[in-house]
């Protein structure tokens, strides 16, 4: 379906010095990046549903000296697009391009979290190539063509090398179509820090699982450092309690796991029935809590707030409903 837009006023952007939050939707920006004023000012910037050049965004984010967050939903159906901010601390990603494109993290020394909602079911490529301080990375899902993160390549999140790692990472949440234990841990290869992991099982991503490591195979994983594990649409199949028994079995300062079942199944008989599958009592933690919780198969992602830089952890709020 097709949205009508319209062409951006430039008295809308006369008043451009004085602006501290800007949210711009469903406007077509002009081509002559001469036009574009500066932002001296701003801090928080949206943009969504517009169509923009290459160029004119380069140009617009040069012109804001203070942003701290930038949020990006449904910009152009193709296109190639950088980022390269001194003060830029947060960045949003929302189905940034239907059909075919490419952005660019090139250098973003104070960014500390990267939220991607829903990555977009297209061709689509992120890489990031300067965030030295990202602490907060997600949803990582295989719609992602191509992803690089300082040096370290992904394709449908299998990483190309195991010969980088980025230890700046402390959250993670990542999706894929079923429990894909294999994929997990390669991530965690490559993010050998992370101490909350999110993973969300959606059916309709429609992406095979060629490999499946069972909890108790020999397998070299660096030393798990994960504290919280948070599983969604938890069904209770065999891939569902292996993934999370390999976490049971092989974190020695896991503290807790949070299974979120869907309503129609009986919470009760699958908590009773999973407890002893995951044999929890011979935990590589001592500590380690396991909760069934009550969970909608779809979470609120659309929630994750980009400009709300007070929330230590922004996943946990989309994990709200949990309860």
């Amino acid at each position: 379906m097709l949205t009508r837009r319209y062409q951006l006023p430039s008295s809308v952007l006369l008043c451009a010095s004085a602006l501290v939050v800007a949210k711009i939707s469903y406007y077509d920006f002009p081509k002559e990046v001469t036009h574009l004023p500066t932002f001296p000012l701003l801090k928080k910037l949206s943009l969504c549903c517009v169509y923009i050049a290459g160029d004119a965004f380069h140009g617009l984010l040069s012109g804001c000296h203070v942003l701290e967050s930038l949020y990006l939903e449904r910009l152009n159906d193709r296109g190639s697009f950088q980022i390269s901010s001194e003060t830029l601390t947060s960045v949003g990603l929302c189905n940034c391009f239907l059909v075919q494109g490419e952005l660019i993290i090139k250098y973003a020394p104070r960014l500390e979290r990267l939220l991607l909602p829903r990555p977009g079911r297209g061709a689509y490529n992120l890489r990031v190539i300067s965030a030295p301080k990202l602490e907060i990375l997600g949803l990582l899902s295989p719609c992602i063509s191509q992803l690089e993160i300082a040096n370290i390549f992904f394709k449908s999140l299998a990483p190309a090398s195991l010969n980088n790692t980025m230890r700046t990472v402390k959250i993670l949440a990542l999706e894929f179509s079923v429990a894909d234990l294999d994929a997990t841990i390669g991530v965690l290869r490559c993010f050998p820090c992370i101490e909350k992991l999110y993973v969300n099982f959606m059916k309709w991503l429609n992406i095979p699982v060629n490999k499946h490591v069972h909890p108790t195979d020999p397998v070299k994983c660096p030393e798990i450092n994960l504290k919280e594990l948070v599983l969604s649409n938890y069904k209770g199949s065999e891939q569902d309690f292996c993934f999370a028994k390999f976490f049971v079995l092989n974190a020695q300062v896991l503290k807790k796991i949070r299974l979120g079942v869907i309503d129609k199944i009986s919470m009760e008989l699958l908590a009773d029935h999973q407890y002893r599958l995951l044999e929890v009592g011979t935990s590589a933690s001592p500590d380690v809590q396991v909760e069934f919780v009550a969970s909608t198969v779809g979470h609120n992602y659309m929630s994750l707030d980009a400009h709300d830089l007070s929330i230590a952890d922004p996943f946990a709020s989309s994990y709200s409903q949990m309860e």
